[in-house]
């Protein structure tokens, strides 16, 4: 029994000093604070009882001193790492059992929140969309007025960005009013509508508004039939930045016997009533043949 005490308390001991060091891990450092001074209170009974018999049978008792020695101190020891370091890491397993039956759910509402987070981007990026379109389309309108009074469009240049005033200009008075209704009416739509989106970095039109000190993600692109135009928001102000085509906005509805969208197809003529229709012309019978017997004729 005397021997068996000595192990206990050495174990006891051994299991107090890796409890400390697995104190951050889960379950293991558990393990090791608590089974301490349980091993090592195992030791003390057990030299005690070695200790008892060895004064029965008048042998010596120094093993058993020995080993309730290191038992008591093992104890004592794994007592305190028990009660502190054994502690945290229940604590900190109890922590990661219940985060990791959460984990799941907590999943399904951060991808919840991302979703309803993309709509609202979403939602947003329509309305100011919307309201680019309603602006463009009032300035179409207010251009056509100014190019009415002034048909070089002089009278139009506030509209446009300044370094592209004089090129804009030139095209602006091109516009009509299916150009301000083709921006006004998103695509697909009856009569005349468009396409609107961000303007691409790294495209021609972006390198040309750069030149012109602008950045592309102020601005929105309108393509409609061979039309394109762009409308840029600077500094809180809305202007012009490029007009190419500006009339020859289409529609997207259905072509028409294979015409491009918005050609006019031409009338099939229909005879006024009364007038006589011409006659089905018939062919010819053929010419006897002399050689031919007549039906029913005996040689």
């Amino acid at each position: 029994m005397a021997p068996a005490s000595i192990v206990l308390g050495i174990v006891a001991f051994i299991f107090m000093v890796l409890g400390f060091l697995t104190t951050g891990i889960p379950v293991v450092g558990s393990v090791f604070s608590f089974g301490s001074p349980v091993l090592a209170l195992a030791g003390i009974i057990t030299a005690g009882i070695a200790m008892s018999r060895a004064k029965e049978v008048g042998e010596s008792s120094g093993a058993a001193t020995a080993g309730l020695i290191i038992s008591i101190v093992s104890f004592l020891l794994g007592l305190v790492v028990a009660l502190t370091c054994g502690l945290c890491n229940a604590c900190a397993t109890t922590a990661a059992h219940q985060t990791g039956q959460q984990l799941p759910q907590l999943q399904r509402d951060l991808q919840q929140a991302g979703q309803q987070f993309e709509q609202q981007m979403q939602q947003q990026q329509q309305a100011r969309m919307r309201a680019s379109r309603l602006e463009f389309a009032s300035m179409i309108d207010q251009i056509r007025v100014g190019c009415q009074a002034d048909p070089t469009g002089a009278a139009t240049v506030a509209f446009y960005l300044p370094r592209r005033a004089a090129t804009i200009q030139a095209e602006a008075c091109s516009v009509t009013e299916q150009t301000a209704i083709a921006i006004r009416q998103e695509c697909p739509a009856a009569g005349p509508c468009s396409n609107a989106s961000r303007l691409a970095i790294g495209t021609p039109d972006a390198q040309l508004l750069s030149d012109a000190g602008i950045i592309a993600a102020q601005c929105t692109v309108f393509t409609s039939g061979q039309a394109k135009l762009i409308g840029c928001n600077t500094g809180g102000r809305y202007q012009i930045a490029h007009l190419e085509n500006a009339a020859a906005v289409g529609s997207n509805a259905a072509p028409n016997n294979g015409a491009p969208t918005g050609t006019p197809q031409p009338a099939t003529p229909v005879a006024p009533p009364g007038t006589p229709q011409p006659a089905t012309p018939v062919a010819p019978a053929p010419a006897p043949d002399p050689s031919a017997a007549p039906t029913g004729t005996t040689p």
